[in-house]
Formats: C-alpha cells, structure tokens, sequence
C-alpha cells in the first residue's frame, strides 16, 4: 500500500467534529466515527434516554452498560497528531510559529525534544527531569529537529501505545482463542493453553484482510462519485424538462380534439364493417353447428335403427364404418369452433369506473356462460333413412358411403359424371368419398332402408312415397292392386292374384307370409326385424358365420370350403359383440348430441343479440368522442397542475437522493482513509484494536446500494414527451377505445391436468427419492393430516394440508414454494389446465382458486341426500365437466357449477356406493370411483351407468383394504392407495389387476392417502405419517 501524504489526512482524525480541538479521551463509535469522551456525553444528554447518533453520519450507536465511557478508545488519533506535527506547518491547534510547545511544564516553552514511548515534548529543563526518573531513564528521545525532519518517523509509527488493563505491560501477543490483545504477563498465566501468536504476526494477518477490502472499497467510491454526478446531471435537466412538457401538453390536447372526431367516424365505419364481416362469420359457424348436429343425430339414429331392426348379418356389414364414424362424431370439436369463433366478441362499452380522466376508454369482451348440456331423443326415424335425399323417392339400389348416408346407385353416378373426374361428395354432408375400382358400384349396399321402409308401413300413416289412403299398391304386377299379402323373405306386396302366383313356385313355398293388416297392426314386427337380407356373393346361400380371420360374414358352405382352418363365430354372436360395442359408444354420441345442441344454442343466442349490441356501440362511440373531447381540455389542464405539483415533489426527493449520495460517498472515503492510517501509521496493536469494526465497515462501504437508490429514485423520470410514432389519429383511436377484436372463444372447457407418464409397462419400477415432512406440524414443508395431491400445469404439486386448513405448493423436486390459507380443513383437490384449482371439503361447495391462489368462486353442489357430508373427491372429464362426491352419490357439474347427473345409491350392488369416495376420470371420460367401505373401484361411463367393479375385500393380489386416492397414469391404468394393505396397486383400464407398485415390505409405505404422477416422472404420495415421498418412475 502506498503511504498517503501527510497533507492529505483528514481534519475528522485531527480534530474532534464536534468541539472542533484536539480530541480529550478519544472514543471511537462502530461506524469508526472518532470524538471526544466530553462531546459525546453531551450529545448523549440531549438525545432520548439510552439513544445516540452519530454526529457525522447520523446512525444508531448501541451504547455499552457504562454508557460513553464504555466505547473503545482510539489511540491512533494521538499518533497521527504527533506525525503530523513534524511538519514544519502541522495541522493540529498546537501547531505555532515560533515552534512546538513543552506539553510538561505550565510556562509553555519552546520544545527541543520528543519522548517516543510518552508522547510529550519537552522544554530542555523538563527534559533533564525526565531523564532523571528510573521510570523513563529507558524511554527513547528524539530532538525535535530530528521529528520534524522526518528522521524519527519509524520510531512514532512503531510506538506501542496499548497495555495490558490487568497488569499494566505492553500487549505484545494477541490471544485467538479469545480473541483479544495481551501481555507477556497474561501469557504465562491465564492464557497458557490458549492458542496465541505475536501481536506483530496477529496484526499481519488482519492487515492483509484489511487490505483486501479497502481495494474494493475504493472501487466503490468510484461508483459513489458517478452517481452522485448522474443525480445531478438530472437536476439540472429537470427545470427545462419541466418547461418544455408544459408546452407540448397544450399542444397535444388541442392535437387530440381534431384527431378525436376524425376517430369517431372512422370507428364507426369499421363498426359497420365488422358488422357485415361478423355476419358471414356467424352464418359460417351456424352452418358448421348445425351439420355437426345433424351429422351427430344422423350418426346416433344409424345406430339405432341398425341396433333395433337390423339383422345380425346387417349389424357385421356395417359395423366397421358404424363405429368409425361414431368415434369421429365424438372428438372434440373445442380446439376447432374456437378457431371459427375467434373474432366473436361482444361489443358491451365500459366506460372507466374512475372517470374519462383516469381512463379515457375501453371496450371489455364478456365471454358467455356455459349452458348446461342436454340429450336430444329422436322419436321419428327420419326421411333421410326412408328416401334417398338425391331424387326423394324410395331407394333403388342403395349404396352406403363412409359417413354413413345412404343414396341410390344411380342418383350417385350422376353426381359423379357432373363432377370432376374419380371426385365424389357426400350430398349431405359434403365430405370427400374415397371411391372402389369399380366406381359406384363397388360401395357397401345398405340393405336395412328396406327393412325400415317395411316397417314404416305396418303404420296406417306410412312414412314412404307408396302409403296412400287406399292401401298399400302390389309391388309385383304392373296394374297396382291393392296388396293383401306380405311375402317377408321376397319383402314383395302381394295383391290375390300375385298371392297365387307366388305360392305355386317352389323356391317361394317355404317363405313366411302375412297379411298387410297383421302387418299394420306390428303383430309380425319381430319377423321383420329378424329378416335374413345377407347372402354369400359365391354360394347365394344365407350367411350364418362371422369370419374373425377375413373380417367378413359368409355362410355355411364357406365354412366347410375355403374358412375351415379360420376363427369364425356364429353371425348372431359376431353382431353381439359388435353391437355391444356400437352401444357403448353411442352412450357418448347421445351426450355429444346435446353438446351440439348446446352449441348451436349459444351461436344462435350470440347471433340475435349482435344487431342491438351493434347500434348501441355506435352510439356510445358517438358519445365517448364527445365525452374525450371535455375530458381531453379538462385532463390538459389538470396535467400541467400535475406537473407543477411533480416538479415541487420531484425537487425534494432529488434533494434526499443526493443528501444520501453526498453521504454514502463521505462514508466511502472515510473509511477507505481511515484504514489507510491504520495500515500507515497504526502499531500493531491498533490494528488490531480496530481490525473487527473496520472489516465490518469496509463490508458495508462495499454493499451494493442499487436497489436502495432504485427505491429512492423510483419516481425519477425524464419529461420527454414523446408523440406517437404514427398518425395522432392512431392514438387518438386508442382513447376512443376502439373496437377491440379480443378473440375469445366461446367454449372454452378446462379439463384437468392430465398425466404424461405411464407405469403400467412390466418393466417399470419406482425409487424412493425424498421424503418431505414425516412430522406433524405447522411450519412450512410440516403437515397434518395431507390427504389429497395434485400436479399443475407448470409442474408444482398441490398438498391439502387438511388440518392446517390451508393447500402448500412444493417445486417438482418436493421443496416447498409457498403456501395459502383457506379458513376450511380441505379434503381433495384437481388442477385445471387454465392454472386453476378445485378444492373440496367445506360443506356442498366447491372453491375455485385462480392461477395466483385468490379465491375466484364457489361452486355450490345442490341435491345431496346427506346435508351433514361434505364434497370429497373432485375431478374435471375432457369436456370440462366437473365430477364431485359427497357421501355415497356422485354429481356431475357443468363448469359453471349447475348439477347435469347425479348418481349412487347407498349400498353394495353395481350401482350402489358407500362412504368417503375418492374419483378420477380417464381419457374416454369414464368415471373411476373408489368406495372406502365397500373396499373396491367401480368404474362408470360418462352418463353414470355402472360398467364394471374391481377388487375385493382381502389383502391378496388384486383385493383391497380401505382404498383411498385413485388416479390413471397416461395409458389409463388404473392406480389406487390401497390404505389399510399399505401399498399402492395398479390396475388395467378395463379393470384387470397388474401388480402392487408400492408395498410397506419394499418401499416403507405406511397408510397411503392421496397419489399423484408428475410431469417429469415422479409418482408421488401423501400418506397418514404426515409426509410426502416422491417416487422416480424408472
């Protein structure tokens, strides 16, 4: 370190700054801050009791039990007084010019000499005294010559001026142990196990750490000074700044008054605009809900009639295309008509609630309420299934297309010469058919429009083009006779004469005959349905099997030829499972009917409003212009006040910015100086008198202050005023809060966060990698009672921290987040794929937390047999639907909170439940439930109706005890708590027990509560240890 010139040493260690003398009984504050023991006890006088500042840099002084006298000396003072005064021109009050006075004898004579160990000068009378006394005949003198000449400078620097308080000795060693100075004395006594070291090396050591800090303290002087010069770089600015606003603010309103009535003719010509745009929009979105729903009823009554009057041979013929297209008639339509109805919005103006001066303008979109579904019954089979669409008459020759609509062979192969070549279109629903090699022809032939024309007429109203009121016409002679007889294989009307003729073929003698009236009157319908319409193209025998292999019916003599070695069934079993298959999934087509219908529902309430949405914006447009223009001089004039104002505040905090630059730079420097004597001109005991209060200082001289100077300087701004880029038209629009095309769609459902992670693969295995928590508390990461868990969207998990009546949020690692306070004991909650989250657990209510864990609703479930229960489980299917159970029922919610299914009774039977139910959903949307007290899952369709149970009482493979949380993983095995077992078992999505995941003997599960997956792979699990383990899924 480089040695300050002597100039250069500041008055504050010279002179005390309070007395402005030399300082008497120097004493040093923790801020390093020197004044005399006198001064301070006055200061201390006229402060509160117990309370001192420091008088230079104002901060707290916490003042030992004896008060001032108790602060530690600063012996360096003296020295730096004694150095300076061997300048020829020191700085000190004693400093004269006719030299330096005798500090011993009253008269006040010139000094000739210097005693380094007492500090005094001497006149040569008091020097021959002090030479006299045993005491300090040892001393060493300089003459006074010599100490001004520099000569004796080394002596001075190295003067020990601290000795031992108990033995009065020089301390030479410094004691680590206990961490303070002593003497030879002290060493050989008290300290002799100690571990101690010579004060020379002790002051070594912390003068290098000294060092050390002061480099980077300095560095921060640095920046001390270039702030305080930015502070007033921008004080000098700001007057002008001031000047210059004031003037482009009058400008500018005068600016926005022209620019606001050109913007209210322009927003009303796009209003009308929009409108016109907006109406093709909607007749778009109409078209495509009304094909959807009628493609949906379509498909739904197919299904029936196929179910109802077909034969087994005609169940197989159209099963394939029949499941096909119900499964494309029950995707999810959301992603799609929320692209459609992007730009819906509705034009409700919203003036600022605190005033056109707060908030000039704005237009906020509604989004419109979720209607509750509802299934539409068909009680009419529809023409579409009597006529062909194309030329309205019976069908001739019917062809089946993939969608399922059904034409005549010839009205098909006209459309297909008119359009473009190897190109067909369904005529109904206009979807692409992908067409045979042999054209027309080669597509699938729809026996059943027959069946169901024949069926039709046992009405006296027939539905077809032949029911008149004078019967029905023979269908075999060309004069049209009114038909008696109805030949059910030929499917033929036959008048008497026909009747005779038909009877006397011998292919026909064996076909079943009836009368029209038996007919008419449904007493042969059973024959009817039960009509054989299928025979093999090779054999034109009946088919009677199913062939698994070929996936095709043929019959008899197939069998025993060219199917002998195949998996083949009887046709009537074949058409079973068919059918049951097609009646599984017409349950959720049913539910996709009344989502249409809802649909169109909210296209058409959306539609009839617009018109008057329209003209009542235009109007209000016309009234926020003129209500901008009055706003706008007012807002002039209230802007330049508000500036005044800004400028008079602005004035006194940048007073306080750099009163506390000009300090934090003082302070620097201070303490950068100080250290820099010490280093100079301290002994080593000074150095290491100070060494703890000046690292400390150093440290906090060091402090990055930005934020602190953020905060002051937060309102610092400069007053450039910047006009808009563009047109002032462009920004006048704003003000006229324009009519903003916010895109919302208008059905949005939130299902829940759904798992990406699978375990039911034989290969997978779990490892225990945290436990969290595993003893009852409040703290944060401490549980009690954590019965339910949950993922959300950004991976965090949800613990219902039940009898700390609050959810915490622990980071996908299983560290704690944060934490929210209910004012109810929750008992289970489901994360949503929008942030929110469902918590159940007080009373019939549902709470709704938005993504920030506010309180955003409360959903209140009605209907509930047992009023002392409270809600429990809680899922949300794929349609937004929300499912809850209190006691032994299960309520189906539309998301805003109206009660669409309820089910469950109490008991033990397919449909009967118990108490404390658990639920999830999986991807088909099948609801999972998990029955406490009957020990075992039942899973239901979407529609409530039970489709299958597993597991058992028992503590075997497959057998549950008390099950608990239930859950799916993303294949839609099933996962369970099985509570009192303690493990956790999987099950198939169709109910087939797996393995145990977790057990008690392998992974040290006790009594597990709630269950959920991660979205890294982690399964995770509350359990009545009140603790959380994550599981990695390897």
């Amino acid at each position: 370190m480089a040695s300050n010139a002597f100039s250069d040493i500041a008055d504050e260690f010279l002179v005390c700054q309070v007395c402005l003398e030399d300082f008497k009984q120097p004493k040093m504050l923790p801020c390093l801050h020197t004044f005399c023991q006198p001064c301070l006890e006055k200061v201390l006088a006229a402060e509160p009791v117990g309370r001192l500042d420091c008088p230079t840099c104002r901060q707290d002084v916490p003042l030992p039990q004896n008060g001032v006298q108790g602060l530690k000396s600063n012996f360096l003072v003296g020295k730096l007084r004694d150095i300076l005064q061997q300048q020829p021109a020191g700085k000190t009050s004693e400093a004269r010019e006719d030299g330096v006075p005798c500090t011993v004898c009253e008269a006040g004579n010139s000094a000739q000499f210097y005693c380094v160990e007492c500090a005094d000068y001497l006149c040569q009378t008091c020097n021959d005294m002090h030479r006299r006394f045993k005491a300090t005949k040892s001393h060493r003198v300089v003459t006074v010559q010599d100490l001004q000449s520099g000569q004796a400078a080394a002596e001075l620097r190295a003067r020990e001026t601290s000795k031992c308080e108990d033995h009065s000795e020089l301390n030479k060693f410094y004691c680590d142990t206990c961490q303070r100075v002593i003497c030879l004395h002290c060493v050989v006594t008290a300290h002799k196990e100690h571990q101690y070291v010579e004060i020379e090396k002790a002051a070594e050591r912390e003068g290098a750490k000294i060092k050390a800090k002061v480099a980077t303290a300095k560095n921060t002087i640095g920046l001390h000074e270039t702030w305080r010069q930015q502070l007033q770089s921008v004080r000098d600015r700001w007057p002008s700044e001031v000047r210059r606003t004031e003037e482009q603010v009058r400008k500018q309103v005068k600016a926005i008054i022209k620019a606001a009535r050109k913007a209210g003719d322009n927003r009303i010509g796009q209003l009308r605009a929009m409108n016109a745009a907006r109406e093709k929009q909607m007749d778009a979105a109409m078209e495509a809900a009304e094909m959807d729903l009628a493609s949906a009823r379509s498909c739904v009554q197919f299904a029936d009639n196929v179910l109802e009057y077909g034969s087994p041979a005609e169940v197989i013929s159209v099963a394939g295309e029949l499941t096909g297209r119900l499964d494309r008639t029950a995707e999810d339509k959301n992603a799609e008509r929320a692209e459609l109805t992007m730009n819906f919005v509705n034009l409700t103006f919203d003036p600022p609630a605190g005033g056109l001066e707060q908030e000039v303008a704005k237009l906020s979109v509604q989004t419109r309420p979720w209607v509750k579904m509802a299934s539409n019954a068909v009680s009419d089979i529809a023409d579409e299934f009597l006529v062909c669409q194309v030329c309205l008459e019976d069908f001739k020759q019917p062809k089946m297309l993939p969608c399922l609509h059904t034409f005549c062979q010839p009205c098909l192969e006209k459309l297909l010469a008119a359009e473009p070549v190897g190109k067909l279109e369904c005529p109904t629903c206009r979807q692409d058919v992908p067409l045979p090699q042999n054209g027309v022809q080669g597509l699938k032939s729809n026996f059943l429009v027959g069946k169901l024309r024949d069926i039709l007429q046992q009405q006296p109203a027939g539905k077809t083009s032949e029911a008149r009121e004078d019967g029905v016409p023979c269908t075999v002679c060309e004069a049209g006779n009114s038909a008696q007889f109805y030949c059910v294989e030929c499917t033929d009307y036959l008048c008497h004469t026909c009747d005779d003729m038909h009877r006397r073929f011998k292919g026909n003698r064996s076909h079943k005959l009836v009368t029209v009236q038996d007919l008419q009157s449904g007493q042969v319908a059973a024959e009817l349905r039960a009509r054989k319409t299928s025979k093999c193209e090779d054999h034109r025998e009946l088919n009677k099997f199913y062939c698994d292999t070929c996936q095709r019916v043929i019959c008899l003599h197939c069998v025993v030829t060219a199917h002998k070695e195949h998996q083949y069934v009887e046709i009537e079993k074949a058409a079973e499972r068919e059918g049951a298959k097609i009646k599984a999934k017409v349950v959720t087509i049913r539910n996709t009917v009344g989502l249409h219908e809802t649909w169109r529902q909210q296209l058409q309430s959306v539609r009839d409003e617009w018109p008057s949405e329209v003209r009542r914006t235009e109007e209000q447009v016309r009234k926020q212009v003129k209500a901008i223009i009055e706003a706008a001089e007012k807002a002039g004039d209230d802007r330049i006040g508000q500036l005044h104002a800004m400028n008079a505040a602005r004035e006194k905090q940048m007073d306080a910015a750099m009163e506390a630059a000009e300090m934090d730079l003082a302070s620097a420097r201070s303490c950068v100086q100080f250290a820099d004597n010490v280093l100079e001109y301290g002994s080593p005991a000074e150095v290491i008198s100070v060494a703890g209060e000046l690292t400390g200082r150093l440290d906090r001289a060091a402090e990055d202050k930005n934020a602190e100077r953020a905060e002051l300087t937060m309102n610092f701004v400069n007053l450039t005023f910047d006009p808009p880029a563009g047109e002032l038209e462009q920004e006048v629009a704003k003000l006229v809060g324009g009519i903003n095309q916010v895109r919302t769609p208008l059905i949005p459902p939130t299902p829940q966060v759904r798992p990406n992670v699978a375990i039911g693969n034989g290969g997978v295995s779990l490892e225990h990698v945290k436990t969290v928590g595993g003893k009852k508390g409040s703290g944060d990461g401490q549980f009690n009672h954590p019965n339910s868990l949950t993922v959300t969207a950004e991976g965090d998990i949800v613990v219902t921290d039940c009898c700390n009546s609050r959810l915490q949020f622990l980071d996908k690692d299983g560290s704690f987040k944060k934490k929210i306070d209910l004012g109810f004991e929750p008992y289970c909650v489901a994360a949503l794929t929008n942030g929110e989250l469902l918590v159940t657990g007080d009373g019939h209510k549902i709470h709704v937390l938005d993504k920030q864990g506010r309180m955003s609703r409360v959903l209140q479930v009605t209907g509930a047999a047992e009023n002392y229960e409270t809600t429990r489980g809680v899922a949300v299917d794929r349609w937004g639907r929300i499912i809850v159970t209190i006691a032994y029922q299960v309520f189906v919610l539309s998301p805003i909170g109206d009660v669409m299914l309820k089910f469950g009774n109490k008991g033990r039977g397919p449909q009967q439940l118990g108490y404390r139910l658990r639920v999830t959903v999986n991807s088909s949307n099948q609801i999972i439930v998990s029955d406490f007290y009957n020990h075992n899952l039942k899973i239901f369709d979407s529609a409530g109706r039970h489709l299958f149970t597993c597991g058992s009482y028992g503590s075997g493979p497959g057998q549950l005890f008390w099950p608990d949380c239930v859950i799916t993983d993303s294949e839609d095995n099933i996962i369970v708590a099985d509570c009192f077992n303690r493990r956790v078992s999987l099950f198939s999505r169709d109910g087939a027990f797996i393995r145990h995941v977790l057990t008690r003997e392998e992974h040290g599960l006790y009594l597990p509560w709630g269950l959920t997956l991660t979205h890294d792979g982690h399964l995770v699990v509350s359990e009545d240890s009140h603790s959380i383990k994550l599981f990695q899924v390897k």
